[in-house]
């Protein structure tokens, strides 16, 4: 009995928070309270797994569901990989959405607090904020694949490190299933520059990954015109990534120019910063160091290749273990804190627009000055983009410091940040 009691005292705010998140989604689900936590809700529930399911059944009955998808209540196409019609010889269909958007939203949230377990009142608080925040619960409300995704790269997390070699294998297959199913997860396989230590493996590994999906993408080119059309671009207000900005104020009519200036810019920064970064090779555990980079390395590949609805940023979660683990080492700098500590900030700031827009809106309407909550609200957005950037160049910033060394190894020994290693040391020796 005294160990039961002492195991749940050291895990007391991971129960807290499973305590604080059923009852959150109990009130959200049940009087359907989502817009008053900044969520923009849709019909039917779990909107997302619905267009999925409604995709594989309406494909059984013999619908080109990339053109007409009449099993969705919304008629919506198709805009993911057809490998999800799997799902429809399964005999799972719409009457089965709230049972496995439960599921999924189920493993997502039991994934979080397990992998991030905070050990004290701040790292409660900010775990808090993050997974309660408009952004990530958009994802929840509508019980979206990328929650899968989440959880598919968490569990190559913990298989990378199996002491079973045939469990370390599966790793391979897991990442290309959710490369073939969303896509964007390919960018995943890059965590391979850091965990090989052999030269030739990661260089095999490479070559067999631009085959795999290569031939991937070429036995579905002919999907790719749908797709292109299908494939949801967002701009306003719940909008994720390096356009967002641009292509709301534009509505959709992207500012190409400004975009680069404004890419060229987070990438100088983030390098300009890890000239005076130092990271501990140690300060973290392994497991952690992956987890963070496979979720900075869908969260930057996203980024830059496409806007994105708000929900994508549930990648942000994976960053967490690793982040705490620094700000614990007593050997970490105080100039790297004070980073981390500012993206933290920055992160907030963007995940939780939405809940201020709500707000502000609804008192502009209510007191009768519309114009100002206009106004506000703009820039609030503002404000929300430019905590993307900066968390995105801290992200570049930290990655330069955790692959530089294993980039050097498996680029034959050539150090591509040669040329700056004098201006780094200047720098280090003004401080």
């Amino acid at each position: 009995m005294k160990l039961t009691f002492a195991h749940l005292r050291s895990h007391k705010w991971s129960l807290v928070l499973v305590l604080l998140l059923g009852f959150y989604l109990l009130l959200m689900l049940t009087y359907d309270l989502w817009n008053f936590g900044g969520v923009s809700r849709m019909r039917p529930r779990f909107a997302d797994t619905h267009i999925v399911l409604a995709a594989a059944e309406c494909d059984q009955k013999g619908y080109d569901v990339y053109l007409e998808n009449p099993c969705d209540d919304d008629n919506r196409p198709h805009c993911y990989s057809r490998l999800w019609f799997f799902l429809g010889y399964t005999g799972l269909n719409t009457l089965h959405t709230d049972i496995v958007g439960g599921i999924v939203i189920a493993v997502f949230l039991s994934v979080c607090i397990i992998i991030i377990r905070p050990q004290d009142l701040t790292e409660f608080l900010i775990l808090s904020i993050l997974l309660f925040s408009p952004s990530i619960m958009l994802g929840v409300e509508r019980a979206n694949m990328d929650l899968l995704m989440f959880s598919l790269l968490v569990l190559c997390g913990y298989l990378l490190f199996s002491k079973i070699r045939l469990l370390r294998y599966l790793v391979y297959p897991i990442l290309f299933l959710a490369a073939f199913l969303k896509f964007y997860p390919i960018s995943s396989f890059a965590i391979f520059i850091y965990h090989f230590k052999k030269r030739r493996n990661f260089w095999l590994l490479t070559v067999l990954v631009v085959i795999i999906f290569g031939l991937f993408l070429w036995v579905i080119r002919e999907d790719f015109s749908h797709l292109n059309n299908n494939i949801p671009r967002p701009n306003g207000w719940f909008s994720f990534g390096l356009s967002a900005l641009m292509g709301t104020i534009t509505k959709g009519k992207m500012a190409a120019g400004a975009n680069l200036i404004v890419a060229i810019v987070i990438l100088l920064s983030g390098y300009g910063l890890s000239l005076k970064t130092q990271l501990n090779e140690q300060a973290s555990s392994p497991l952690n160091t992956i987890f963070f980079l496979l979720g900075s390395w869908n969260i930057i590949f996203c980024f830059f290749l496409n806007t994105n609805y708000d929900y994508r940023t549930i990648f942000y979660i994976l960053l967490i273990p690793y982040l705490y683990d620094v700000l614990r080492s007593k050997d970490t700098l105080l100039w790297t804190g004070r980073m981390i500590l500012i993206f933290f900030s920055a992160l907030a700031i963007s995940l939780w627009f939405n809940f201020f827009r709500y707000a502000i809106e609804f008192t502009g309407t209510n007191f009768g000055r519309p114009d100002l909550a206009e106004n506000l609200t703009w820039a609030f957005f503002i404000l929300k983009q430019i905590g993307s950037w900066i968390t995105i160049s801290i992200l570049i910033t930290i990655n330069i410091e955790l692959i530089k060394k294993p980039l050097q190894h498996q680029l034959w020994g050539l150090d591509i940040f040669q040329p700056f290693k004098k201006l780094a040391k200047t720098d280090q020796t003004r401080s």
